[in-house]
């Protein structure tokens, strides 16, 4: 099946990307991350990237990280989703920061780091998403009440009483 990610059919590639991830192919991650990169068609990379996710090879949080960048916002889409499903603690500090600053795709990575913290209670991101809450642009601040309580820190709770409150 790891043969099938070089064949010269784009269609196989994807066919191939998907089996290898439901399969949790970790050893398929060197070349499932070879197609998640451009000139690559979108559609591919995509498949590769959600693969990327699937497969659970931190050693990918780089590529995905900078495939957040994408102008593409599908591609930065499933790259955020990847680093969620991945749930590294490299991806999440990396993703935090990167939440910090505004941008096209801010809500999307508050999203994902949203979900990268779920069940981990963590002061400082408890801050950073209060703050994004109360003063970022609508998605983000969505992102971040959601990230929030994806979180499940009981410190939050009053900061998010009194966001949904107004």
């Amino acid at each position: 099946l790891i043969e099938r990610l070089g064949d010269p059919v784009t269609e196989i590639q994807i066919i191939a990307c998907e089996y290898l991830a439901r399969l949790g192919a970790r050893q398929a991650a060197p070349a499932i991350a070879a197609l998640a990169q451009a000139p690559r068609p979108p559609e591919l990379r995509r498949a590769a990237i959600d693969a990327l996710g699937a497969v659970g090879d931190a050693a990918q949080v780089p590529l995905l990280l900078e495939t957040l960048g994408d102008v593409d916002p599908i591609l930065a889409r499933a790259a955020a989703n990847a680093l969620a499903y991945l749930g590294a603690p490299a991806a999440t500090a990396r993703l935090g920061a990167i939440a910090r600053h505004p941008g096209r795709n801010q809500a999307i990575v508050v999203r994902a780091w949203g979900a990268s913290l779920r069940d981990r209670p963590d002061p400082s991101a408890r801050r950073t998403l209060i703050e994004l809450a109360e003063t970022g642009h609508p998605d983000a601040a969505l992102a971040a009440i959601g990230a929030l309580a994806a979180m499940g820190d009981r410190d939050a709770r009053p900061a998010l009483a009194a966001l949904v409150v107004g």
